[in-house]
């Protein structure tokens, strides 16, 4: 028990390197998670894994490489590390809020049931809690424990669209808690709240049917295009590097190597290497897979940040076709050239 409060003494220490509003954003990102850890803890547990990887990477890196690469590569798992710990709650988070909204029209269609049949809204609320709505049945059962335990109906229902990364569920709790504040009948809005949800779904349809050209213009352009011709001036490069070698300096040109004008032209100044052109070509990849990831997920889905789902695919899908065409190109004309 002495070291593990010496543990959790130590995180909460290292955990003050982040300013309060990342704290108070973790806080909320988290309870969407229903990852049931302090925020102080788990910025800490970030900050100690940070700290070792940058150690880690620096040694390592400075072995092999000058000081100022290792500390590029130091900053860049750094970087990593953020984004990780960033990254597993978020994608957590959205997760669940899919699985919610998902069920979410018939959940509301089922307490208007039960109000209908009789039942006041606390208790319609608490039969509606099946297995089948998944994480919306914990949250459900929350909403009916602190309801029975004293706290106002508002005040739970506000407390559970808090929970829960969904903008539709927070509409729909509002317009909820304002038609019982007002005394509506609650079977008839919560029908009409169902019906709203189911049509915004098959509008959300109509949309991803409508951008499909886009989605497809993007993906080919950025996954396939893209590589292929970065991988095509890297041979390129390459075949013109092997020209140049064995040619020999200026002046000594072999006759009929080159028969062209330009040779001399072509072959003055420090030309660009094919390792130097190989690292932009997979600079400018990563950048563009990258951005292509959120302007994907932008057009499919309205929500910017699901593009971090999307980002790794996109990033190793790139670089593998890049690797790949330029393979398949050494190989195709290997016995030609």
């Amino acid at each position: 028990m002495k070291s593990m409060g010496f543990f959790e003494r130590l995180l909460h220490i290292t955990s003050r390197i982040y300013p309060r509003s990342y704290e108070k954003r973790f806080e909320i990102l988290l309870r969407e998670a229903n990852i049931d850890i302090p925020a102080k803890l788990y910025l800490g547990t970030t900050a100690l894994v940070m700290l070792l990887v940058m150690a880690v990477a620096f040694v390592l890196s400075s072995i092999f490489l000058n000081v100022l690469y290792a500390v590029g590569i130091t900053l860049m798992g750094a970087i990593a590390v953020l984004f990780l710990f960033y990254l597993v709650p978020l994608m957590a988070a959205d997760a669940r809020a899919r699985q919610v909204e998902a069920v979410l029209p018939d959940a509301f269609l089922m307490i208007a049931a039960n109000i209908r049949a009789g039942m006041t809204i606390e208790n319609a609320i608490l039969a509606s809690a099946k297995p089948e709505f998944g994480p919306l049945e914990y949250e459900i059962r929350r909403v009916s424990t602190k309801t029975f335990a004293g706290s106002s109906l508002n005040d739970a229902l506000r407390e559970m669209a808090g929970r829960i990364r969904s903008s539709p569920l927070k509409r729909g709790i509002e317009l909820l808690i304002q038609g019982n504040a007002l005394g509506g009948q609650m079977a008839s809005l919560l029908y009409e709240i169902a019906q709203d949800l189911r049509e915004q779904k098959a509008l959300q349809r109509e949309i991803n049917t409508a951008t499909m050209m886009y989605t497809i213009f993007i993906v080919f352009s950025t996954l396939m295009a893209s590589p292929v011709l970065f991988a095509t001036s890297v041979y390129y490069n390459m075949i013109s590097a092997q020209i140049t070698s064995s040619v020999g300096p200026i002046g000594e040109v072999p006759a009929g190597a080159m028969s062209f004008g330009s040779a001399q032209g072509i072959l003055k100044g420090s030309a660009i290497t094919p390792d130097e052109l190989r690292l932009f070509a997979i600079a400018c990849i990563t950048v563009t897979t990258f951005f292509a990831a959120f302007t994907l997920a932008q057009i499919r889905n309205g929500k910017l940040l699901a593009g971090i789902r999307y980002m790794p695919l996109f990033v190793l899908a790139g670089l593998g076709m890049f690797f790949a065409a330029l393979f398949g190109l050494q190989q195709v004309f290997s016995t030609i050239v």
